[in-house]
């Protein structure tokens, strides 16, 4: 899979962190991200549905099929305190959808889990 991502991603574990978690996504690894969410996680697909906690998650995850990226692209990745987002496209044999994903941490420290995410995608034409 081909991966661009900011220059400055590595600089800070957080951004490390929601650069694997999007890894994680496009290559489909289930088991991965549920790995980086809290078992209390509230996950927003805005406009589609709410999953309350990971059991929840873990259902949802199952429904979105066995499609592996060829491509993520990571725009932007902004981290502050115990929130971030990022945004990017992630590309695939027939199809690509440009994200946006807003997150909360159950705190600071660089192994904290995802606690809420909302996520905004768009398939593109």
């Amino acid at each position: 899979m081909k991966i661009t991502v900011p220059e400055d991603c590595g600089n800070a574990p957080r951004k490390k962190l929601i650069h694997d978690f999007t890894l994680a996504f496009a290559e489909n690894n289930k088991e991965k991200i549920l790995e980086f969410m809290a078992d209390d996680i509230e996950w927003i697909m805005v406009g589609d549905k709410i999953m309350n906690g990971k059991e929840e998650a873990a259902k949802s995850l199952e429904t979105m099929g066995d499609e592996i990226a060829e491509e993520l692209i990571l725009d932007t990745i902004i981290t502050h305190g115990d929130t971030a987002a990022c945004d990017g496209i992630i590309k695939y044999s027939k199809r690509a959808v440009a994200f946006c994903d807003v997150y909360k941490f159950t705190g600071h420290d660089k192994d904290a889990k995802i606690r809420q995410l909302t996520g905004y995608a768009i398939e593109l034409k």
